[in-house]
């Protein structure tokens, strides 16, 4: 089974050829949140718990006194940590940042076997409002134009006459449907309010280390080559250390 082919259980996400007779029932940004958004979650999570095609989640040097795939699971399902006092210049001042001497303050990195499991979540999240506004929704656009869309049109007496029905129906019932109005509004905020607990929720879940990414990754293209220090080596680490007792 290919990655591909994995990933293809996600596709319906995003739409690759357009529908001229779909009734619309959102705007751009809403269809991105459920569409792209969920979509890139939903592939990330995929390609990321398909360890037989990627490799092993772990790899630990050891000095093979005990067996190595017994070191790789309880590290892996412990954790692992970094000194984040241990920064420099790597051949000079540390064998890698992140490495070194014990007594001192450690940054533990547990997050890593959740990773899958929260970007799930965070796929569903940002799918949910439009599954709410879909079922608050219940077809109506697609009735209330029904005729009108697409390619099945008849002629332009008969499209004019269906449209000034419509314009005719929405004159007569206006402000009777607040309550669509509101659903339609609430959703929206819904989305906006699901963007921020995301934003904060990565934070947390990498350790308070989210918000300031972007900023100090400006900062490292800005800095020294030799007396820099790449941010993502510090939020997600490709070297850790680990203590197993014999």
């Amino acid at each position: 089974m290919s990655i591909l082919g994995m990933v293809s259980a996600v596709a319906g996400f995003v739409k690759v050829r357009y529908l001229v007779d779909r009734a619309i029932i959102d705007n751009m940004v809403f269809r991105a949140h459920y569409r792209i958004t969920s979509a890139l979650l939903f592939v990330s999570c995929i390609i990321i718990t398909a360890n037989n095609l990627i490799g092993d989640p772990i790899q630990c040097i050891n000095d093979g006194g005990v067996a190595t795939h017994v070191i790789n699971t309880y590290c892996w399902i412990t954790h692992t940590f970094t000194l984040p006092h241990e920064q420099g210049r790597v051949g000079y001042h540390v064998a890698h940042p992140g490495l070194g001497n014990e007594n001192q303050e450690k940054r533990y990195h547990s997050y890593y076997q959740w990773v899958p499991f929260v970007l799930f979540f965070q796929g569903v999240l940002f799918y949910l409002p439009h599954w709410v506004w879909k079922n608050w929704e219940e077809g109506k656009v697609r009735m209330i134009s029904e005729g009108m869309r697409g390619a099945m049109v008849g002629g332009r007496e008969e499209r004019v006459g269906r449209q000034s029905r419509l314009v005719q129906y929405l004159v007569e019932t206006i402000h009777m449907h607040n309550s669509y109005a509101f659903g339609y509004f609430f959703c929206e905020a819904l989305n906006f309010v699901n963007v921020l607990v995301n934003i904060f929720a990565t934070d947390k879940f990498l350790g308070g280390t989210f918000l300031e990414y972007g900023t100090q990754v400006v900062a490292f293209s800005n800095q020294n080559q030799e007396n820099r220090t790449d941010p993502m080596v510090a939020v997600f680490p490709r070297v850790t250390k680990c203590t197993f007792h014999k």
